[in-house]
């Protein structure tokens, strides 16, 4: 399995010492922080917008999402996002357990979406969980998802829950 599988998959990952999440995951984290740097800066008319943020997703995001800038994901390669999502500002997206969004989720302001969880004995090491917002689920503004929370279809949560 290669690094990301294996944050997915929830085993425990040194992230001093494992070689493989020294490499390609912090590789993949300066990648977003990059592109979301470029994303976050931009006109709000830039028409290069949809590109930069199928650069940012790993051509994983449906031409008809939007996030509105300004976000942050630090692995956008392990996320997958449906068509018509529509994600406010102010998105905080953990990402390296896996999130994936399903058709019609709608995400307000200041959203955290958390897959990460460290090891109380050593906080160097991490464990990851996977998200699912299941289609058509709409979470109000400030809501914070941690690890392995499913929301069922066309769900409501509530705003600061």
């Amino acid at each position: 399995m290669n690094i990301f599988e294996r944050l997915k998959s929830g085993e425990a990952i040194h992230m001093r010492k494992d070689k493989a999440y020294q490499t390609t995951a912090l590789a993949e984290m300066n990648r977003c922080r990059k592109l979301c740097f470029t994303i976050n800066h931009s006109e709000p008319d830039n028409d290069l917008l949809g590109s930069l943020e199928q650069e940012l997703f790993s051509q994983s995001m449906s031409f008809s999402s939007y996030f509105t800038p300004p976000f942050q994901v630090d692995f956008g390669c392990q996320m997958t996002i449906g068509e018509h999502v529509f994600a406010n500002h102010g998105l905080i997206c953990m990402s390296a357990g896996g999130i994936t969004l399903e058709a019609g989720v709608m995400l307000g302001p200041n959203v955290s979406l958390l897959t990460v969880n460290h090891d109380f004995n050593d906080l160097q090491i991490i464990c990851c969980k996977p998200t699912v917002i299941k289609k058509g689920a709409w979470l109000g503004a400030n809501v914070t998802v941690l690890p392995v929370l499913r929301f069922m279809k066309a769900r409501l949560l509530a705003a600061a829950a």
